[in-house]
């Protein structure tokens, strides 16, 4: 079973990371609308790891090439928090 991560101070768990990224936007840690990215791309990496679905390999170029700013402007808004 997957650890749960818990968060005391905002009474927030999560149990998958796409419920991370919704519990960081809640509390301002992140962007609403970068949260929703992450989010949407948490779900994405489970598709890829998991083969729920067949992956269109065009789909995998688009986010390799046009969607790591998301992961950069990740580590610059927590970096900025933790500041």
């Amino acid at each position: 079973m997957r650890p749960r991560t818990s968060y005391p101070a905002s009474g927030s768990v999560s149990r998958t990371n796409r419920e991370l990224f919704e519990i960081l936007a809640r509390r301002g840690w992140l962007a609403p609308a970068l949260g929703a990215k992450l989010r949407d791309m948490a779900g994405f990496r489970n598709v890829l790891v998991h083969g729920y679905t067949d992956v269109d390999p065009r789909i995998v170029r688009e986010v390799a090439q046009h969607r790591l700013g998301d992961l950069l402007a990740f580590v610059a808004e927590i970096r900025a928090r933790l500041r």
